[in-house]
């Protein structure tokens, strides 16, 4: 079993597209998608609710992502392999920005009411609450749970250390599109420039996520 939680702007949707297609659609679940609502992927159910089933796991499921807490799946999959990918926390938050001004409301399934904010600039963006140590939120136990976390400015490097450490001499390494790339960049390489302000604003109030990237790229190998 594995399950991969997709923190937003990590270079996830392109992660996907090369474990994808290494299983078959019945033991995939896509939980952002409306897949978690079946009942026979898994049963998903609030203790206490009339009618409540019993929370069971579905055993011929192999491979769970989504937007997801790490402790989500914890007792239900407890022996599950877990992986996830982080990026330098201006990079991903400035990419979310643009993200943000993009999409509109009929795109992904995206309704007004799940906006919490009309289009704003910046510096807004990044103080609401939302949007501060938005990997720390997600990754919300302890980073040796993790067989595998990936670093985003180095993708296909992660690639083959993501084949090392999971032994999956099988997987198809080669990328070919790179998903959910903002229109105003030219490539995946290419970073995001923000003044100073915005720069020490940025890690002022993300200094959980500062930390815990720091944390990974020692895991990683990287510091």
């Amino acid at each position: 079993m594995l399950i991969f939680v997709h923190i937003p702007k990590t270079a996830g949707t392109t992660f996907k597209s090369v474990l994808f297609n290494h299983f078959k659609p019945e033991e995939r679940i896509i939980v952002d998608s409306k897949d978690w609502l079946e009942p026979n992927l898994y049963i998903n159910s609030r203790e206490g609710l009339p009618d409540a089933k019993q929370v069971k796991p579905n055993n011929n499921v192999k491979f769970i992502m989504g937007h997801f807490k790490a402790s989500r799946f914890s007792n239900l999959y407890p022996t599950a392999d877990l992986i996830t990918w982080v990026r330098d926390p201006l990079q991903r938050i400035v990419s979310s920005y643009y993200y943000y001004l993009f999409i509109t409301p009929d795109t992904r399934g995206v309704l007004k009411k799940h906006r919490k904010y009309d289009i704003i600039d910046i510096e807004k963006f990044v103080s609401h609450n939302a949007n501060k140590n938005s990997m720390s939120k997600q990754l919300n136990i302890s980073l040796n749970k993790f067989k595998f976390i990936g670093i985003t400015e180095n993708f296909s490097k992660e690639l083959i250390r993501y084949q090392t450490i999971m032994n999956s001499k099988e997987l198809t390494l080669e990328v070919t599109k790179d998903y959910n790339i903002n229109p105003i960049k030219k490539n995946t390489q290419e970073v995001y420039e923000v003044n100073e302000d915005i720069k020490e604003l940025i890690m002022r109030e993300n200094k959980k996520d500062y930390e815990l990237y720091n944390e990974c790229l020692k895991i990683a190998g990287y510091k």
